[in-house]
């Protein structure tokens, strides 16, 4: 566990709190959360031309692994994200199913039937590099706000007022649509 930790912390980029853009009082999509969903979905929305921000009330990306196999369909929406072949370039890849009682074998199955496929059936890879991948694939295209949280929220006629708060000062923002993925734990 400690050497995976210290995996996490070599992988883990950490970055100073983003000022406020004054001239970003609305913005149509705003993504509550940098995990692999914000950031997936950050990607998948720059590519389709729509503008969107993501707020990330950490300083960073995740530290440990929520996520860590990933499917072969999930590997199929990263590779249309530009992010598939470092993840099973650096993961570990299988094909097959196990089910042991001890040290016993008590049955195997086969996972990707079909040899002729793009990408195998799963990839073992932590949730950092899963999401350093995608920060990297978003470049500087993406506005990212780092040390921004959500604090209230207030749905209106035209879209969803934000107050969000900093250690650069609290600022408002309204935006058409918004997201939730800052986990399990959301109070978004």
């Amino acid at each position: 566990l400690d050497m995976a930790m210290r995996r996490a912390q070599q992988a883990r980029r950490h970055f100073p709190a983003t000022p406020i853009a004054a001239a970003d009082a609305h913005v149509p999509v705003v993504i509550v959360g940098a995990g692999p969903v914000g950031l997936a979905l950050a990607a998948d929305l720059r590519a389709q031309g729509i503008r969107c921000v993501v707020l990330e009330k950490h300083d960073g990306l995740s530290q440990g692994s929520r996520a860590i196999c990933w499917a072969k369909r999930t590997l199929e929406i990263c590779d249309r994200l530009g992010v598939a072949r470092p993840m099973v370039e650096k993961g570990i890849t299988w094909n097959t199913g196990r089910v042991l009682l001890g040290e016993t074998s008590l049955y195997s199955f086969d996972l990707l039937p079909v040899r002729a496929q793009k990408f195998p059936a799963f990839v073992n890879l932590q949730q950092y590099y899963a999401e350093e991948y995608l920060l990297d694939a978003l470049a500087n295209d993406t506005p990212l706000r780092w040390q921004h949280q959500v604090d209230t929220l207030t749905v209106q006629h035209d879209g969803v007022q934000l107050a969000v708060s900093t250690p650069l000062g609290n600022y408002r923002l309204h935006c058409d649509w918004l997201v939730a993925a800052d986990g399990s734990r959301s109070t978004v």
